[in-house]
């Protein structure tokens, strides 16, 4: 609390209970302390203010976000109670009442700047950019060297499509903190947005190189290559992001694609697989080597992939997908259109008609 109210003897006495029985790792003898007294004190505002910290610390969020809302019912113009209250009302996901309690003159009155932080964060969570932006401004303006609201700032200002700004405030958030992965992901992501594509593809690789153990960077430069037309460059970042990351099923199945989009349908294939060593019940993986399979002419596959989907229990849209093309090749058409049918939208949504399609005709 940083209220400057003279608190009573009596109130004074709880409090330091409570507080010494917290620090001896007593905290539900503290909240039994507060919780008996809160009634009998002269103030009973600071008592009900340290429950409902301690009580959201323990992981009572009811029980806190009730204590805190009296407190601050009786001390509006404590920042410290106001906090406390929003950081719980937003782990509860009650984001609109803490917004709220985060109204502008307040926000930018906080000498601690946590009201702040806390308006621009849930206005960005809103899709207020403008206001999130205004909030991170006021932070950055009084903290230069806070590297996290620099860079929640040229997220903010990215989702505002204001991308120079955003540029100049993720450089700055990663001159402050070189090796904060995150913050050179979303430096490369606004350059990439405003069309330097050259800019954003240096970015990539320089933190590609910074972060040896870290996939993401070659994960968003195959990405950025896809939306270039570069299958060349797509098909490099997603081998060397599996390279780091050889269990990531996402990945895997994503470079199993590029493969097969290169027509080395062996390496799509040992793709898809990893990725089902990694993910047994992984439904694209098991979707996308029953396509191969079904053009590659391996129809006497498709039933032994049938059977360990099942015993895998990949996912009823996923499994009506690859027994669709087992049907097709047993030329069970009924069966083999109800399961097309049953199928997803998720999984290869084209070939699921064109299969729907075909059954059709031939029935």
């Amino acid at each position: 609390m940083n209220t400057t109210t003279q608190i009573d003897p009596a109130t004074l006495d709880v409090l330091q209970k409570m507080v010494i029985a917290a620090r001896r790792g007593a905290a539900g003898v503290a909240l039994s302390l507060g919780k008996g007294a809160v009634g009998n004190v002269g103030d009973p505002a600071p008592v009900h203010a340290l429950i409902g910290r301690m009580s959201c610390e323990q992981g009572d969020l009811p029980t806190g976000i009730g204590h805190l809302r009296l407190a601050l019912g009786a001390l509006p113009d404590d920042h410290g109670v106001r906090c406390d209250l929003v950081a719980a009302l937003t782990q509860t996901g009650a984001t609109i009442e803490a917004l709220g309690l985060c109204d502008k003159a307040r926000a930018l009155a906080d000498p601690s700047l946590q009201l702040a932080r806390f308006r621009a964060y849930l206005a960005q969570e809103a899709g207020d950019f403008p206001t999130a932006i205004e909030a991170y401004r006021h932070v950055v303006a009084r903290a230069p060297g806070d590297f996290a609201a620099w860079n929640n700032l040229g997220n903010a200002l990215t989702g505002a499509e204001d991308y120079p700004a955003a540029i100049d405030a993720l450089r700055e958030a990663a001159r402050l903190e070189p090796f904060a992965a995150p913050t050179r992901m979303n430096l490369a992501n606004a350059l990439s947005a405003a069309d330097r594509t050259d800019e954003a593809i240096e970015a990539l690789r320089t933190a590609a190189a910074d972060f040896p153990d870290d996939a993401k960077p070659w994960v968003e430069l195959s990405h950025l290559a896809d939306l270039m037309g570069r299958a060349d460059m797509a098909l490099e970042g997603l081998e060397e992001a599996a390279r780091r990351a050889p269990r990531d099923p996402e990945i895997q199945v994503d470079l199993g694609n590029h493969r097969g989009t290169a027509w080395d349908m062996a390496g799509a294939e040992q793709a898809f697989r990893a990725a089902i060593a990694a993910d047994p019940a992984n439904g694209p993986a098991f979707v996308a080597l029953a396509v191969l399979l079904e053009h590659d002419n391996r129809a006497g596959d498709l039933p032994m992939l049938v059977a360990q989907a099942k015993g895998a229990q990949v996912a009823p849209g996923a499994l009506a997908m690859v027994e669709a093309y087992a049907f097709r090749r047993a030329k069970e058409w009924k069966k083999g259109l109800a399961a097309a049918s049953a199928a997803a939208d998720e999984y290869e949504p084209v070939r699921r008609a064109q299969l729907i399609g075909e059954f059709r005709d031939r029935l």
